[in-house]
């Protein structure tokens, strides 16, 4: 029960393959491609797009689309920001059309 679930893959795991295969794709709202810089940078940009172009697969609806896939390094700061903009937009999107609300409410009615 989360607001945002953010999917971290991390560069050298094997993440993109393992997200696929458990089905964590389909529940993602974001997807962070993590410690994307350095020398890593080209491998991060690499498994982003594999994630991109997984996601494509998966069935999108009107009510979600597939999710953004972004890279970042947390040490380095980069994207950061980015993502933390990212997750406070669906916040008070979530939040203005009463979304948040209704999944709460579902969530505990499931429980």
């Amino acid at each position: 029960m989360v607001d945002t679930f953010v999917l971290l893959a991390l560069i050298g795991a094997g993440d993109q393959m393992q997200g696929i295969r458990m089905g964590a794709l389909e529940f993602a709202d974001v997807v962070v491609v993590n410690t994307a810089d350095g020398p890593w940078a080209a491998a991060g940009r690499n498994i982003a797009c594999e994630l991109s172009a997984a996601l494509r697969l998966l069935p999108a609806g009107a009510d979600r689309p597939a999710p953004p896939v972004m890279t970042c390094s947390a040490t380095g700061g980069i994207g950061v920001a980015e993502l933390w903009e990212h997750v406070a937009d669906r916040f008070r999107g979530g939040t203005a059309s009463g979304e948040r609300h209704r999944r709460s409410t579902t969530n505990r009615e499931e429980q």
